[in-house]
């Protein structure tokens, strides 16, 4: 009875240590896939230093990806979706090299200060 608790509790750290391997992989994979796809789609409003750095980042997490040394794997993948996060500053963030979402809201600081807070009461339930 022993010897087959010891045998489980092996085979339970093994199984952790192998579900955790397969789900850092499984990050690295999804994250780039949707780096690579956001690219795609807005990748002429990034701007080429910025794009080059992520395809490096890909190119980097992928290589990786083919060792099975997970803490390399977590390491690159921190970093793609560091460098990921640019796709989204240079979609709605307006430079002065004409990249960036040319459809944004285009409204000055003017407009923002006439919103007011209010507060408000419900009062349907008063007369109940």
């Amino acid at each position: 009875m022993q010897k087959w608790l010891k045998t489980l509790k092996k085979n339970a750290s093994e199984d952790k240590k192998r579900k955790d391997s397969i789900e850092v992989k499984n990050r690295a994979d999804t994250l780039i896939y949707s780096t690579e796809k956001s690219l795609k789609e807005h990748g002429e409003k990034i701007a080429g230093n910025i794009k080059d750095e992520i395809e490096e980042a890909i190119k980097n997490l992928k290589a990786v990806l083919e060792e099975d040394d997970i803490d390399k794997i977590k390491e690159k993948t921190d970093i793609l979706a560091e460098v990921s996060i640019k796709i989204g500053e240079a979609m709605y963030t307006p430079n002065t090299d004409g990249m960036g979402d040319s459809n944004s809201n285009d409204h000055t600081d003017s407009e923002d200060a006439k919103v007011v807070d209010g507060e408000f009461k419900d009062v349907s339930n008063d007369n109940k």
